[in-house]
This record gives C-alpha cells, sequence and structure tokens, in this order.
C-alpha cells in the first residue's frame, strides 16, 4: 500500500477542515498475521512496541501472552499465557518499553503491572491498590515525573460494583511502593469533566494519551469531537490541571448517532452506557492513536464520516499546539463493523508506524508497519 496526498489547489473558498492540507506518503513495509501457522496469527492484538534491536512485542488480549516477532515478521516466541503465575496474564491491555530490553506489561483485570525482560524474565510486579472511593477498571500506566510516578489511566466506577453505575475515564497520580502503587490524586474525571457524562463508557474507554515530556499530557476520548485535551503538572500545586485545548478536524463534533432501541446491537452499532440509561447509536469519528513523529511534532491518527465515507487520515501538530495541517490518508465506504478499525500505537525513529487493523480480504486481525513521510 502506497498513499499520497498532497495539499489542495488555491480556490476562492476556504476548503473544508477535512481535506488534505499536507503532503504525506504511507508505504507499507511488511504484515504480521496473514500465515497460516498459528503462532504468526493474531487473536486480539491491544498493543504494539519495538525494542532496541528491532523486534516487535505485540500484546495478544486473547491468548493473552506478548508475542515476539524480529524485524522481519518472522515470530520468535512468546512470553506470559493465560494464569495469575508471575509472567501470566488475565487480560492485557498495554504493554510500554521501559528502557531497551524491559517490558511493563499492564493487566487489566487482575489490577498490576510485570516488568518483564525481552526473554520473558520476570524483573518485578506491581500491584495497584483498590481506590477509596469506588473501583478501577485498569487500561494504562504512563511513567510520570520521577521514576517512581504513575499516570495510571482506567474507567472509574463510582460504585464498588461496576454493574451499578456507569464509568468515567479517570487519572490518577500514583507513588509506587515496595507493596504497589498507591494513589495520590485523583486528578482529572476526563468524561465529566468535558461535559460528557452522558457518553460513559463509549466516550472514554481505549482513548489516546502520549506523554509529551515529564509535566504535560495529551488525551482524546476514543469517540472524537476534535478536541485534544492537553494537562499540565503545577509544581506549585503539587496537581494536574487542564489547559487550552488543541482544536483538530472533524466534519461534526457529534461522535456517534443514536439509533432507535430496537436497532439490531451488531454491525457498526454500539451500546452507550450513561447515569440515566443505555442507548443504542451509530460511531461517527473516532480517534486512532497519537504518537510523536521523528523531528519532535505531534500526530494524532483520526478515523472520521465524510460523505457518507470512512476517512482515516493523520492532523500534525507542533509541540506548541499549533496544528500544522491535515492529511486523508484514504476513504473507503463506511464500514459495517466498528471493530475493523485501525489505531496506530506508535512511530520510532525512522518514522516507521505500528498499526493494528484487520485485514480487508479476510478480516484477519493484523499489525502492519508501515513508512511514513511528511513533507516539510
Amino acid at each position: 500500500m502506497c498513499v499520497t496526498t498532497a495539499a489542495c489547489a488555491s480556490s476562492p473558498e476556504p476548503a473544508p477542515p477535512h481535506t488534505s492540507t499536507l503532503e504525506v506518503e504511507l508505504t507499507e513495509v511488511l504484515t504480521i498475521g496473514l500465515e497460516t501457522h498459528e503462532n504468526d496469527l493474531l487473536g486480539q492484538p491491544e498493543a504494539v512496541v519495538t525494542d532496541a534491536e528491532g523486534r516487535l512485542l505485540i500484546a495478544d488480549r486473547s491468548i493473552p501472552a506478548i508475542r515476539v516477532f524480529d524485524a522481519d515478521g518472522q515470530w520468535q516466541h512468546d512470553i506470559g499465557g493465560r494464569g495469575e503465575g508471575p509472567v501470566e496474564f488475565t487480560t492485557l491491555h498495554q504493554l510500554t518499553m521501559m528502557g531497551s530490553d524491559t517490558l511493563l506489561a499492564v493487566d487489566g483485570m487482575a489490577m498490576r503491572g510485570t516488568l518483564v525482560d525481552t526473554r520473558g524474565e520476570v524483573i518485578d510486579i506491581w500491584p495497584l491498590q483498590t481506590v477509596e472511593d469506588g473501583s478501577l477498571m485498569l487500561w494504562a500506566l504512563i511513567p510520570g515525573r520521577q521514576d517512581d510516578q504513575f499516570i495510571v489511566v482506567g474507567n472509574h466506577y463510582v460504585s464498588t460494583d461496576p454493574r451499578d453505575d456507569h464509568p468515567h475515564t479517570a487519572l490518577h497520580h500514583v507513588h509506587r511502593e515496595a507493596e504497589g502503587f498507591r494513589i495520590e490524586q485523583q486528578f482529572v474525571d476526563l468524561a465529566e469533566d468535558l461535559g460528557r457524562e452522558g457518553f460513559g463508557l463509549a466516550w472514554g474507554a481505549n482513548g489516546s494519551i502520549l506523554a509529551l515530556n515529564a509535566e504535560e499530557l495529551l488525551y482524546t476520548p476514543q469517540l472524537y469531537d476534535g478536541q485534544l485535551q492537553h494537562l499540565a503538572f503545577d509544581p506549585t500545586e503539587e496537581a494536574w490541571t487542564r489547559t487550552t485545548p488543541w482544536n483538530g478536524v472533524v466534519e461534526t463534533t457529534t461522535p456517534y448517532e443514536l439509533l432507535d432501541d430496537d436497532a439490531y446491537p451488531g454491525p457498526n452499532v454500539t451500546v452507550v452506557g450513561s447515569p440515566v440509561g443505555r442507548f443504542v447509536g451509530r460511531t461517527l469519528n473516532q480517534s486512532a492513536g497519537l504518537a510523536t513523529l521523528p523531528d519532535g511534532r505531534i500526530a494524532h491518527f483520526t478515523r472520521i464520516k465524510v460523505d457518507e465515507k470512512e476517512q482515516f487520515g493523520v492532523e500534525v501538530y507542533e509541540p506548541s499546539g499549533e496544528r500544522v495541517g491535515y492529511a486523508a490518508l484514504w476513504r473507503r465506504p463506511y464500514p459495517e463493523d466498528p471493530t475493523n478499525l485501525p489505531y496506530v500505537d506508535a512511530i520510532d525513529e525512522a518514522g516507521q508506524v505500528y498499526l493494528r487493523a484487520h485485514d480487508e480480504d479476510t478480516g484477519a486481525p493484523v499489525v502492519k508497519v508501515l513508512a511514513l513521510e511528511v513533507a516539510e
């Protein structure tokens, strides 16, 4: 696959914001997940990282295990498996490199992070203590301002029984101690602070979050309304605060449309939870990953609905938050299955994009490595 999109020609009328204003080239390097041998197949990839040797490490939630492939896409071995042992997982939500050969694997159901090297040897296990007010479904751990501090991202339930309440997408500032993580500050309830508590789980789950540096975070919910939320650490108050959001590109700020309650909850239809009930809706706009480009600029990948078609594209920002431009990478008929959506986990120093998707011909889950070039 090679897609080139260029800036639009000059026109007396201003171009709609969702038209391309950047020249971008995206070239496929390799695909993992299409071979017939069981070791090459993927079940439910949740995260992709690379190590110092260029190997791909994929957190596969359905196994659950960390699948290790060499730089050519050949399977080498698996780390872990299903269970409750030192290098076993109930499920896998996130994978982060913590140095050249150390991985932090997040098990959201077991509420713990496991430090393991790329050979599969356990270094440490960090349990997360239960929050005082309700319960938390963990789905990300982000290294914080110091070596023993992290940002916890999760779906926070005010009730101790998640079935009795809708979740809030919450961020917590935690301190790592010998017995595990101790929560120091629940500093943002993202969905409610944005005035969107009615969107519940579908609004916040699996959103995109990126640490710009030790004192700045970018976040956008899974259902994207055209704004990236910027959070900064205030050393005077020892607290995180929301600053001016970064303005992105969408055709409509409505991220989903409600359907009749009798609508079949299948293709391209989701159930949206809220404090007052549950609704059936069709997703329109979604965030598909935040990453840093080799030149230090920020790339936000999105999927938006334009003229009854799905448009997958990338917004590029300066570190200051100024949007440089937008490129529509591809357009196709609006998909019937909302699970077949692309998501970018990372961009490496060479400009290679690591994309989780589904193969268009077979529907199989795959991980694609793509070379990305953004013209100056």
